[in-house]
């Protein structure tokens, strides 16, 4: 039976309450000795029959998906809801074909493809699944008996090695094609202390070659296999064969894709449904021995992803439930993948999962209950005098540079990754070496109780807010759950605000019960109006009404405030006042004055600071970004004007300051964070100009101070120094190039020369070294993430595969002249340079004939 609840609260901290929550990792690395079975099982591939192979294996991935949408949706549901209902399932779900018999049937070839482009994905989302249950959701369990149906080439047993190393005993993997048998059994040659590993083809010869006793596994795991069965019927009979198979935990995982999510929704509802009706059968029961039955294996419930075991509140709706994975590209999946561009260091794989646990979710205290948290203006309050010039956020928090180093991967260079001859411990970023462990020495985490919400997707930051998707339970049982927008401000919860501006997609999020809210709640004021106004209680509706109308709402309860006050007619319009939609014409005067203050070149009026132009800039991009009216105000041609006007501003103060910078009765602090906040508004400025059209005109002027930003940096005062302006100017310039190379901004041949030769030197130049600074100093600040290099390096090939032949040779022969070749790399439009001169040759070559034979003939 379910436990009950703790007497003593849960202690977190801010800094243990972000730890418990933080599951996801940026990037993972695929660890040395796996990349090295991969290179040893492939070296003697050829490479373009490798990539005819991986093509053909992804094309038949698609045939699997296409089949999956032709299923009927209600056949679905009636075998997931009640397949006791269904009139072809009477029989004991016995699989009258052995699993490989239909869906995809892996040749030797297509395992030898499977090995080389999908199973490094495969690994890091393996991973991160087993990491989050073992290290972080059920630190106490340990499996030494595994099942892995679906094994494929063993993927999964290279994941349980890395999560439990040393403590497996036993492991049976079943896969019915003997080409990925032979291939996992290839990859694993030379891995030592290896558990008792048995290959089985299909249940019914695993279940004869054990004793019944023998059958339960502590772990039972199928990964990316069910999507390749297209009959329901048979995935339900053969995950009730897996759940019956389970003692402790059964995993299932799916790809990230609309009929992945649909295949593990109905896997949950099924097995969820199946154990309900097993306990409400034992329950029912009279005798005194069916009731003793009812132990602590009883039932199911969800570890992971799910906060609750409800119905899925994302069924029925355009999203889906699923998570992403990003890791680092190995050797293999950059030589053998196709890309329409050029293919990035960096991979992302979407997946989806669902874990099981036999028993009854623990009842558990939620974790903010009991937790009290001061509001900023509290913590302003609280502040000693010597403090009170500094920012609140940069008195309570990290400054944001800081923390996003914090949080960001340091990724190691993808030219060859063979070469790192690190363990994967060292490689990936581990949460345990970053938060400080609680008062037992133990890492703090999240216990399985109903208190803790699952983020969905990316958090929306919005100036001083962040709002999150949340998966999240209803109730203390955890039998109920809803899929809600959080809204987190900094005003009135600086702590949780931190948390919420570092969680990621897969990040759990910390809640508070029922029993703990503030009782004098907008929502209950509204039902309360609701049973008010049933007694004809006007007076007392109107006050509350009064109330409503005086008090902020978060966005999840405006919905039911205004369903209820909907039917008082006038004595509503104070509310309905405050919620009807602006016009056109009031939007253009906000955004006009908004740009207007976030480009004023005027100093700043105390206290504020800067905190008004910045607050302004945050108002600005909230608008462009969420406002479904917006695109009809920025067509505007006042709006453009005064969006022109605040570029030419912050160009000429940037201009100013940054010829201050040389100067020597200047000091180097200074000047750095004065043209830093200038190069910040400049970058800012890039982004909403993309936004509005106007993106030209940020290309033009950044063209035209190219020379004068260069003479500035390059000069060999600032050799050693100011290397965050250095990036940051970078990171500006990649905004350029991506929009000229891309097509986004049109630019004549000369311009685009110009844009190249100026900037293509400096950025060659810096790269390594600042690939050194951060080899000599871990600690090194001023880095640039991997995406940023790819995306300048993409950029570049586009727009030298866009010159005239003649300029392309002489800036491909420059390249080859350089010492760093590696960074960026040309050689894909090199190869597409020789091409077309080769081509174009033969053309010229061909049209002269032509001249010459009509010559003759005349």
């Amino acid at each position: 039976m379910a436990s009950m609840i703790s007497e003593k609260l849960p202690k977190f901290t801010a800094e243990t309450l972000r730890a418990a929550a933080k599951l996801s990792e940026r990037c993972r690395i695929v660890p040395v000795h796996l990349r090295r079975a991969i290179d040893n099982y492939l070296q003697e591939q050829d490479v373009m029959y490798m990539k005819r192979k991986v093509l053909s294996l992804s094309q038949s991935f698609n045939g699997i998906k296409e089949a999956n949408l032709l299923l009927p949706a209600s056949t679905s549901k009636d075998l997931v809801e009640d397949p006791l209902k269904a009139n072809e399932c009477s029989q004991r779900w016995k699989v009258k074909s052995a699993y490989g018999d239909t869906g995809l049937k892996y040749q030797e070839d297509q395992a030898i493809a499977y090995v080389a482009a999908r199973m490094p994905a495969v690994y890091s989302a393996l991973y991160r699944v087993l990491s989050e249950v073992y290290k972080r959701r059920v630190p106490d369990f340990v499996p030494a008996k595994v099942l892995d149906f679906g094994a494929g080439t063993s993927t999964a047993l290279w994941a349980m090695l890395e999560v439990w190393p040393g403590t497996l005993e036993q492991i049976n993997l079943v896969e019915p094609s003997q080409s990925m048998q032979r291939a996992g059994q290839s990859l694993m040659k030379g891995l030592q202390n290896l558990p008792l590993i048995h290959s089985y083809d299909n249940i019914p010869l695993l279940t004869k070659h054990i004793n019944k006793s023998g059958r339960r596994h502590d772990l039972v795991i199928a990964s990316y296999v069910l999507g390749e069965i297209p009959s329901v019927k048979d995935r339900i009979t053969l995950v009730r064969q897996l759940w019956d198979l389970t003692e402790d935990i059964l995993i299932l995982v799916e790809p990230g894709t609309p009929q992945g999510s649909s295949i593990i929704s109905q896997m949950r509802s099924h097995i969820l449904w199946m154990e309900k009706r097993r306990i409400r059968k034992l329950q029912n029961a009279s005798n005194k021995a069916s009731k003793d039955l009812l132990t602590h294996k009883t039932g199911a419930f969800i570890v992971a992803p799910c906060p609750h075991d409800g119905p899925c509140p994302l069924q029925n709706t355009e999203k889906y439930c699923h998570f992403v994975q990003r890791l680092e590209r190995t050797s293999s999946q950059r030589s053998y993948k196709r890309s329409k561009g050029p293919l990035r260091g960096f991979e992302d794989e979407k997946f989806c999962y669902v874990a099981f646990r036999r028993g009854l979710r623990p009842r558990e205290p939620w974790p903010l209950d009991g937790m009290k948290f001061d509001t900023l203006k509290e913590m302003h309050a609280k502040r000693i005098p010597e403090d009170l010039e500094m920012d609140a956020e940069s008195q309570f928090f990290p400054v944001e540079g800081q923390d996003d180093l914090y949080e960001t991967d340091d990724l190691t260079d993808a030219s060859d990754s063979n070469a790192l001859e690190t363990d994967s411990s060292v490689e990936n970023d581990d949460v345990e070496g970053v938060y400080d462990k609680g008062e037992n020495g133990e890492m703090p985490r999240a216990d399985l109780g109903s208190g803790w919400g699952r983020i969905i997707y990316m958090p929306f930051r919005r100036g001083k807010r962040v709002e999150l998707d949340v998966c999240r339970s209803t109730n203390g049982e955890g039998t109920e759950g809803s899929f809600d927008r959080v809204v987190i401000t900094q005003s009135k919860n600086p702590t949780l605000h931190h948390q919420a501006r570092r969680s990621i997609w897969g990040d759990l999020w910390p809640l508070r019960s029922e029993k703990a809210q503030n009782y004098l709640h907008p929502v209950r004021l509204a039902v309360a109006i609701d049973v008010y106004l049933s007694c004809r209680s006007e007076a007392i509706v109107k006050s509350c009404i009064r109330y409503l109308e005086a008090v902020p709402w978060e966005d999840i309860e405006e919905g039911e405030i205004v369903q209820v006050v909907s039917r008082l007619d006038p004595m509503a319009m104070p509310i309905v006042a405050r919620i009807q939609p602006v016009n056109i014409n009031a939007s253009k005067g906000v955004l006009i004055s908004a740009i207007r203050l976030a480009t004023s070149t005027d100093h700043p009026f105390p206290p504020f600071g800067d905190e008004l132009r910045i607050s302004a800039q945050e108002q600005v991009d909230y608008m462009l970004r969420d406002d479904e009216d917006m695109p009809l105000v920025t067509d505007d041609d006042e709006v453009k004007m005064e969006a022109r006007i605040g570029l030419s501003n912050t160009f000429s103060l940037f201009e100013e300051e940054l010829s201050s910078v040389l100067k020597l009765e200047v000091t180097c602090s200074v000047a750095e964070s004065k043209i830093m906040q200038n190069i910040s508004d400049l970058e800012w400025m890039c982004n909403i100009l993309s936004k509005m059209g106007l993106m030209y005109e940020f290309v033009i002027k950044w063209i035209g101070i190219s020379d004068k930003v260069l003479l500035v940096v390059e000069d060999k005062k600032l050799e050693n120094i100011m290397w965050g302006l250095k990036v940051k100017i970078i990171e500006v310039t990649s905004k350029a190039l991506d929009a000229v190379g891309y097509g986004t901004v049109i630019l004549p041949a000369p311009q685009r020369v110009k844009l190249l030769r100026s900037w293509l030197p400096f950025i060659r130049n810096l790269k390594p070294i600042l690939d050194s600074m951060i080899d000599n100093d871990m600690e090194f600040p001023y880095k640039m993430d991997e995406e940023t290099y790819q995306t300048i390096e993409g950029a570049i090939v586009s727009l030298v595969l866009a010159l005239p032949s003649d300029d392309q040779a002489d800036i491909l022969a420059d390249w080859m002249n350089t010492e760093h070749l590696t960074y960026p790399d040309l050689s894909e439009a090199f190869e597409v340079w020789s091409f077309r001169s080769k081509s174009a040759k033969r053309r010229l070559l061909s049209g002269l004939d032509r001249v010459d034979d009509a010559a003759i003939i005349h």
